[in-house]
């Protein structure tokens, strides 16, 4: 397995960041390697969501599809997907928006690894890269959605 951890503070608002990263269905408007996303089996019970999310990936000639769950807690300003199906073995990520005096301590963390030797090489050899692609993704749409404010550290 292959465990990333990425902590970045934002200026940005804590729920303006649960929200952008709780908000799936536009990750293809933003995130290159998601060519599609689609949501169902919604289920909501007062601060917590739960759905599954099924996306399209490509990177190069490469092609994927897989699904996960995500579970959004509003009241924790919390995000937990869990491997549904796909090429994976494993995969887990966990967000957390902390406050802190100047914006957000966002901690990122992703598990992951692959059914094939051959895509997990790929990846293993470029797993840091990929977590900080991610984080400066959200990031970049925040600031688009939300007003320029970049990373405070």
């Amino acid at each position: 397995m292959s465990l990333l951890e990425v902590e970045r503070r934002v200026a940005h608002q804590p729920t303006d960041l649960f929200n952008l990263v709780g908000d799936v269905r536009r990750y293809p408007e933003f995130i290159p390697w998601i060519k599609a996303m689609r949501v169902s089996q919604i289920k909501e019970e007062g601060p917590k969501t739960r759905f599954l999310a099924e996306a399209l990936v490509g990177f190069k000639m490469i092609r994927e599809r897989f699904s996960t769950w995500v579970a959004r807690d509003a009241e924790a300003l919390s995000i937990a997907v869990d491997l549904h199906s796909g090429p994976f073995k494993v995969l887990q990520n966990r967000w957390k928006f902390l406050p802190d005096g100047r914006g957000t301590l966002v901690k990122f963390a992703i598990d992951f690894e692959f059914s094939s030797s051959l895509l997990q090489m790929v990846l293993s050899a470029n797993k840091d890269i990929a977590a900080q692609m991610i984080m400066d993704a959200f990031i970049r749409e925040a600031d688009r959605r939300y007003g320029h404010q970049s990373a405070i550290s």
